[in-house]
């Protein structure tokens, strides 16, 4: 009876050890969740609503800092805005032959009811093909208004 006894305890120990080993890996994991707050510095660019099929509104980003850098690139190779302001910053110098090389981060964007202005700096380089290549900054002030001309101002 005692040897029945000594197996019946050795068979209770070993599931109750599994049973433990079990228990204890869904009780305490392994692995760890480490939640750490890091600030990031991002720009948002302003929601503008667009009305889509069936008079629904969906809110669309717009990022008028490069809109305002497109709308500026197109008037120095046009020569003029589309209200027919000059923007004659080429001399010399074809339009391929002009490359943006900086847009500096500091810019404003103010928005009215139906204007938005757009102030940037930007920094173009000159390259012709046999000379050395010439930079230059310029302040831009870029005006959208709704059913008018856009206005492209250099400073």
């Amino acid at each position: 009876m005692v040897k029945e006894n000594k197996k019946l305890i050795a068979i209770v120990s070993i599931i109750t050890l599994i049973l433990g080993v079990i228990i204890g890996s869904y009780a305490f994991p392994i692995t760890k969740e480490v939640i750490k707050e890091v600030q990031v510095k991002a720009t948002c660019p302003i929601n503008e609503p667009i009305v889509v099929q069936n008079n629904v509104t969906q809110l669309v980003e717009i990022n008028y800092l490069e809109k305002a850098t497109s709308t500026f690139m197109q008037a120095v190779d046009d020569g003029e805005d589309e209200a027919g302001n000059d923007v004659d910053i080429l001399g010399d110098y074809n339009f391929d032959e002009v490359s943006v090389q900086k847009v500096y981060t500091d810019y404003t964007i103010v928005k009215d009811k139906d204007k938005v202005t757009v102030d940037f700096k930007i920094k173009l380089r000159f390259k012709e093909a046999d000379e050395k290549s010439e930079s230059t900054t310029y302040t831009v002030t870029v005006v959208y208004e709704d059913d008018e001309d856009t206005v492209v101002q250099v400073i």
